[in-house]
C-alpha cells in the first residue's frame, strides 16, 4: 500500500501544491471516487485532514462519536435528509441518490467509534452511472484497530493508506493496480495501438458494462486503454478484416492477437451495456455454458430473458492482462465494475478464448473474485 505519492508523476498536482499535505489531500480528493474509502494514519494525520476539508467542494460531515450518531444508517439519513434507516429503504434511496449525482463526503475517526458501528461502513456504498463511490470516506483509523478479526470487511474494502513515513504495505490488490497503471504507464506504451493517453484523469469514464451475478466484474481502464481517435483506428482496421463485429472479432496479419482480444472485450462489454443479445451471445463460442446444469442452448435462453431486464447498465473494465498459454489459448484477466439499478458489483474476471475458423470466441468465463456493493 502507497501513500499516495504516485501523483508525484503527474506535474499538474506537483505544480499546485506546494507541500506534502496538499498532495496527500489532492491526491484523496481524486481517489476517493474511485477507492470509496481511504485509511488517514501517520504522523501527519492533522495536517492531511485539515488540508483535505479545505480542498473538498461539498458536503462535509464528521463522525467521531457514537453520541453524535448512534449508527452509520442514521448518520446517512441525517446527512441526506432521508425520513428512515431501515435498511431496504436506505439502500433503495440512496442508489436513487447516487444515480442523481449525490455526493458526501465524510471524515470518519474510526479509533473513537466501535468495531461494530465501523463494520458498517461497507454496508452502504452506492455508486453513480458513472461507476464512482457517491460516499466517499476518509477513515481515520490505526493500524493496530484495522487488524482486529471483527473489522475484516473493512480493512478488505480499504485499498489505500494515507499518512506519515511509517507506512505498511498490504499484499498485491489488482484494482489498486489497474488504478495505478492508467496514471504512471503511458508513455511505456505510447506510440503502439494500445497505448494510453498520458493526459487521462485518475477517474472512473464509463465505457463497458460490467457483468451481472453470474458473470462477475472487473475494471478495464478507469481512464480508457485507448484514446478514442487511436481506439477509432482500432476499430477500424477491425472491421476491414471482418465482415462484422457481431460474428467475432477476426484474426488480421497486421494487427497483434493482444489488439485484437482487447477490441474484442471492448466490444463484448459495450454488447452487453447496451443490452443487445444477439451481439452479446456471438462473442461466446457456440459450445459455452455458464452452468454445468445448463446446455449450451439453455443457457443462451436464460441469457436472452436474463440480459433485457434491469432498467440500464454500465460497465467499467479496468486494465486487461492479456497471456497466452502452450495449448493455445489466451488468458484476459481484468476487473469490472457492474452497475445497474437493481444490483451492482466488482468483479476479477478472467477470459479464456481461442480463434475459432479465424475468428477470437469466448471459450470459457471465470468469476474468480465477486465483490457485491449493494444489496437490493
Amino acid at each position: 500500500m502507497t501513500s499516495g505519492l504516485v501523483f508525484k508523476q503527474r506535474s499538474r498536482l506537483l505544480a499546485a501544491a506546494a507541500t506534502r499535505e496538499e498532495i496527500a489531500a489532492r491526491w484523496l480528493i481524486q481517489a476517493l471516487p474511485c477507492f470509496g474509502i481511504a485509511q488517514l494514519e501517520g504522523n501527519r494525520t492533522a495536517a492531511i485532514q485539515k488540508q483535505f476539508e479545505t480542498e473538498v467542494n461539498g458536503c462535509l460531515v464528521y463522525w467521531g462519536s457514537a453520541e453524535t450518531f448512534s449508527s452509520y444508517a442514521e448518520l446517512l439519513a441525517d446527512a441526506l435528509l432521508l425520513p428512515a434507516t431501515e435498511q431496504a429503504f436506505l439502500q433503495h434511496r440512496l442508489r436513487r441518490w447516487a444515480e442523481s449525482d449525490g455526493v458526501l463526503w465524510i471524515v470518519v475517526d474510526g479509533n473513537s467509534l466501535s468495531n461494530e458501528l465501523l463494520v458498517d461502513l461497507v454496508r452502504y456504498r452506492p455508486v453513480s452511472k458513472d461507476g464512482q463511490y457517491a460516499i466517499r470516506i476518509l477513515l481515520k483509523i490505526s493500524d493496530n484497530k484495522l487488524k482486529d478479526k471483527s473489522l475484516k470487511p473493512l480493512s478488505d474494502a480499504i485499498h489505500e493508506r494515507v499518512g506519515g513515513a511509517d507506512q505498511v504495505t498490504k499484499p498485491f490488490d489488482l484494482r489498486r493496480f489497474c488504478f495505478y497503471s492508467v496514471l504512471i504507464l503511458p508513455t511505456v506504451f505510447a506510440g503502439t495501438a494500445g497505448y494510453m493517453s498520458a493526459t487521462s484523469e485518475p477517474i472512473f469514464t464509463p465505457t463497458v458494462d460490467l457483468t451481472s451475478k453470474e458473470n462477475g466484474s472487473a475494471m478495464v481502464s478507469q481512464n480508457e486503454v485507448w484514446p478514442q481517435s487511436d481506439l477509432a483506428d482500432i476499430q477500424s482496421g477491425l472491421q476491414q478484416k471482418s465482415t462484422g463485429l457481431q460474428d467475432g472479432v477476426k484474426v488480421g496479419s497486421d494487427i497483434s492477437e493482444k489488439t485484437l482480444i482487447m477490441a474484442l472485450i471492448k466490444q463484448w462489454s459495450e454488447a452487453r451495456q447496451a443490452q443487445d443479445v444477439d451481439v452479446y451471445l456471438s462473442f461466446y463460442d457456440r459450445n459455452y455454458s455458464a452452468y454445468k446444469h445448463m446446455s449450451p442452448d439453455e443457457w443462451r435462453l436464460w441469457r436472452r430473458a436474463r440480459l433485457p431486464v434491469p432498467e440500464w447498465i454500465r460497465i467499467e473494465i479496468g486494465p486487461v492482462s492479456v497471456q497466452s498459454d502452450k495449448n493455445g489459448y489466451w488468458h484476459a484477466k481484468f476487473w469490472q465494475l457492474y452497475r445497474s439499478p437493481g444490483y451492482q458489483d466488482d468483479t476479477l474476471k478472467e477470459l479464456i478464448l481461442s480463434n475459432v475458423g479465424g475468428v477470437w470466441k469466448i471459450m470459457d468465463e471465470i468469476n474468480e473474485t465477486v465483490r457485491p456493493l449493494s444489496v437490493q
